[in-house]
């Protein structure tokens, strides 16, 4: 009964504020990723609190890895890092020089296809996409088996978010792992900490970024923080909003459709993007960006470096 006259009254909601239905025709049940069909300080706050009810239901425990986590903290002053990211632009890293310089790498995700994984000494690998770690047991395995073969392999400490910490991993892999807070106040918070909820949006190489910052390095390069999906954005007779791949390793060809990510259609995925930018200023440190043609514009660039061809 409740849960009945919640949903009414957010219905209503709805229709006031002119977005009952999606900019493809379809009725919606909630105000998509960025919604932009009126951009007013009324519709955001209303977003924004939405944002924050997620926040204060969440039960998670988040206080099981903070003194393990906390110990970190500058830690590593004395030495450079190098975060990677799975954009195209890693094309232009050289592994070789790379490992004459030995930095610390982190890397994330999908990092164990791009070519140069093999003959990099990772130190570090950062996994939140719910792609891996959502499902039952046995498809998590499944899932998790190549990255945790490539971690076991370079005897990297592996980075999770704290809703994973009930993944049985021991029997995988014996190297460190550390966990971050993975909870979301983005449009309310600054905090680029790993013991606290992150205020930037949820981009796994952002996770790491924020890690990295906190263990104090002297200097942190990045590469393949591209930001350029939407270069492949598309579209199609039916008006779905489809994106194609863009990656350092081999991209599967196949369309993804995004129109339920993005209920007003491109305006919103657009207004997303641009958090994606953004939020990149919530970052402060001594970060360089390798690729000068970067469409990241936050950081410093460094043409004619060594660990880039």
């Amino acid at each position: 009964m409740r849960i009945n006259l919640r949903q009414n009254l957010y219905k209503s909601l709805l229709n006031f504020l002119n977005l009952s239905v999606d900019y493809k025709g379809d009725n919606r049940s909630d105000l998509g990723v960025s919604p932009y069909a009126r951009r007013s300080p009324i519709l955001m706050t209303i977003y924004n609190l939405r944002e924050l009810n997620a926040f204060i239901k969440d039960r998670r425990d988040t206080k099981f890895f903070k003194k393990k986590t906390r110990a970190l903290k500058n830690s590593k002053g004395n030495l450079e890092a190098l975060v990677l990211g799975n954009g195209p632009s890693l094309a232009k890293l050289n592994s070789e020089n790379v490992s004459s310089g030995n930095p610390d790498i982190w890397v994330v995700n999908d990092f164990y296809k791009v070519r140069q994984a093999i003959n990099l000494k990772v130190t570090h690998y950062v996994l939140s996409d719910p792609a891996y770690l959502s499902g039952v047991p046995g498809e998590i395995n499944a899932k998790l088996k190549p990255v945790l073969d490539y971690v076991k392999l370079k005897n990297a400490t592996l980075i999770l978010p704290h809703w994973a910490k009930d993944i049985e991993l021991n029997e995988f892999i014996s190297t460190p792992i550390y966990y971050f807070n993975d909870r979301n106040l983005s449009a309310w918070s600054k905090n680029t900490t790993p013991l606290k909820p992150r205020g930037y949006i949820g981009l796994t190489l952002y996770k790491a970024l924020g890690f990295v910052l906190y263990l104090g390095y002297k200097k942190i390069y990045i590469l393949g923080m591209d930001n350029t999906e939407f270069l492949n954005y598309r579209s199609d007779e039916a008006n779905r909003l489809l994106h194609f791949d863009n990656h350092a390793y081999q991209n599967s060809g196949t369309a993804f459709d995004m129109s339920n990510l993005y209920r007003d259609g491109m305006a919103s995925a657009f207004s997303s993007l641009s958090h994606n930018f953004g939020d990149l200023l919530k970052f402060k440190g001594p970060i360089v960006n390798l690729d000068v043609q970067s469409l990241t514009t936050r950081f410093p660039k460094e043409a004619n470096h060594p660990w880039v061809s």
